[in-house]
């Protein structure tokens, strides 16, 4: 399976991220090559003078990149996001490889929509359209990022868009069609703080598409990390670590010298960089 990382406020990202990496040998069973992930490795960081995100990534391991040292010994301890990737969807690409970036914001998922080839044009149909030029890779992850952000979008001001629909031709130009709102509004969704991220988990209910999920995703201002498995069925584990006072770890492969917590199924962890906080609550 892909394998996931994430760190806040840690003094020893170097140490830890060197180790993430060289995880990706690592197997679901004993004795097999089942779950290793030997097909891209990426990293993301916010650059504290621009307060953007930078990301470096290869289509292959981390031990056949002879620039990976200079890259992690050079990361900010702010925050800093990684993924190993063991594809399912997709060829060995750049395009393909985690983290994806779009302005300023990054997402990184392990897991799957079962049945993919089956379902990608239909799921690409709720994206929004602005978003569609920006898809360049054959994943269901990247999917699923802009499927994420239209999310976003539709829940920040859902009247507005709703009355867009009445726009002439000669006006700004809708950043939904009429069909795409009317599909929007059939996904059952209480308003909250965690309005777009429950929609994605709610349209693949409606639907009956199974997903299967560990997701994050960041912003310069936030990190929402979200553990999800369609209904009967019990995904990878993601483990929850504080590294020092405010520091926090999240992997999906235990580090050694800590004491990991699994975090619960369905569960949304809202993180607060400035603090250290961890707000948690379910998405369904």
């Amino acid at each position: 399976m892909c394998k996931l990382f994430f760190t806040l406020h840690d003094e020893k990202i170097s140490e830890h991220i060197k180790e993430f990496l060289a995880q990706y040998k690592q197997a679901d069973k004993p004795n097999t090559t089942c779950g290793q992930s030997k097909d891209g490795f990426g990293l993301a960081w916010i650059n504290p003078d621009t307060n953007r995100f930078e990301i470096y990534k290869q289509p292959f391991s981390y031990d056949k990149d002879e620039n990976i040292d200079n890259i992690v010994n050079s990361l900010p301890k702010k925050m800093v996001i990684g993924h190993i990737r063991e594809k399912i969807y997709g060829d060995e690409s750049y395009e393909n490889t985690h983290p994806f970036l779009h302005d300023n914001q990054v997402f990184i998922h392990n897991g799957n929509v079962v049945d993919f080839d089956k379902h990608a044009k239909f799921i690409k149909s709720y994206i929004a359209r602005k978003f569609h030029h920006s898809i360049k890779g054959e994943t269901d992850s990247e999917l699923l990022f802009y499927l994420l952000l239209s999310f976003m979008e539709y829940c920040k001001n859902k009247p507005a868009y709703k009355k867009n629909t009445t726009r002439r031709r000669t006006q700004t130009p809708r950043l939904f069609s009429k069909k795409q709102i009317h599909a929007y509004e059939k996904i059952d969704v209480a308003p909250s703080h965690n309005c777009a991220v429950t929609m994605m988990f709610r349209f693949f209910q409606t639907n009956s598409i199974t997903l299967n999920a560990n997701i994050i995703y960041s912003s310069p201002t936030e990190t929402i990390i979200v553990k999800y498995a369609s209904p009967s069925v019990k995904y990878k584990p993601l483990y929850l670590n504080r590294c020092n006072a405010k520091g926090i770890l999240i992997t999906t492969k235990v580090l050694r010298n800590y004491n990991s917590a699994v975090i619960p199924e369905n569960t949304l962890l809202h993180i607060d960089y400035n603090t250290g906080t961890i707000r948690v609550s379910k998405i369904l």
